[in-house]
């Protein structure tokens, strides 16, 4: 298994997001029923438990839902600088959520996820998608089911 400094600098990137994006989303749901604020909160606990999980263990079946839970971290903190005033924690938690997306699809990652399923010393190398498959259905569908999975439990706690 190789020993990356990306995949660390991955793991603080993502352990550092609950102390920097706490206030941003607290006034951002501040105007929110008391319903979806704990939804919200609970949502966040756990995609963040998850995120740390999927950091640490290498798998190639965790590959795919850690880079969807990484763009999912962008977008619910693109959601969250909207929704709140401006400040220097929001400014750094769009850094650090932005990074994590970033260093989430680097091929170093990849290969890390991929071989922790590897027997012995096998060494297994992962496919790069076609580059007419990145420019439209991949994003299309990646947006697709995060915005499926950040929006539902959201509106079946707003009950609409």
């Amino acid at each position: 298994m190789t020993k990356d400094y990306r995949i660390w600098a991955l793991r603080v990137a993502w352990l550092a997001l609950p102390f920097t994006a706490g206030n941003m989303f607290d006034s951002a749901l501040s105007t929110s029923t008391r319903s979806v604020q704990i939804t919200a909160v609970i949502g966040l606990w756990f995609l963040w438990a998850l995120g740390l999980l999927m950091s640490l263990v290498p798998l190639s079946s965790l590959l795919t839902p850690f880079r969807i839970l990484a763009a999912m971290n962008v977008v619910i903190a693109i959601w969250g600088a909207i929704e709140s005033p401006s400040s220097l924690l929001g400014i750094v938690t769009r850094c650090l959520s932005g990074s994590f997306f970033v260093l989430a699809l680097t091929p170093q990652v990849g290969f890390w996820h991929v071989n922790g399923s590897s027997y012995g010393n096998e060494v297994r190398i992962p496919l790069k998608p076609p580059g007419v498959m990145l420019l439209g259905p991949i994003p299309i569908a990646a947006s697709g089911i995060v915005v499926t999975l950040v929006s539902s439990p959201i509106l079946l706690a707003d009950k609409q």
